[in-house]
C-alpha cells in the first residue's frame, strides 16, 4: 500500500503487515495469534521467528498472500512450524 511509513527497520513480518494491512501492531498481533512479547522479541530480533500452522494461516489471511510469498518474505523454510499443542 503506497505511502506507509517504514517501522521497525527490516523486520519483514512487521513489513508484510504495513505493506499489506491496515492493522496497528496490536491489531496484528492479536488477530495473527502471537503474544506481544514473542513479537516484540522477533522484532528485536532476541528469538527467531517460529511459527504455528495457525499463525502461518492466520497471517496468509490477514495479509491476503500465499505461505509461499510468506516463508520468501521472512527467509524461513518447514524447520520454522512449531509443532502445535
Amino acid at each position: 500500500m503506497a505511502g506507509k511509513r517504514k517501522q521497525e527497520g527490516d523486520f519483514p513480518l512487521e513489513q508484510l503487515r504495513i505493506d499489506h494491512t491496515e492493522y496497528s501492531q496490536d491489531q496484528f498481533i492479536v488477530h495473527c495469534g502471537f503474544s506481544r512479547a514473542t513479537y516484540f522479541r522477533w522484532l528485536r530480533g532476541e528469538t527467531p521467528i517460529r511459527l504455528t500452522l495457525e499463525q502461518v494461516r492466520l497471517i496468509c489471511e490477514t495479509c491476503k498472500i500465499t505461505v509461499d510469498q510468506l516463508f520468501r518474505s521472512l527467509g524461513l523454510d518447514e524447520r520454522h512450524i512449531c509443532k502445535e499443542g
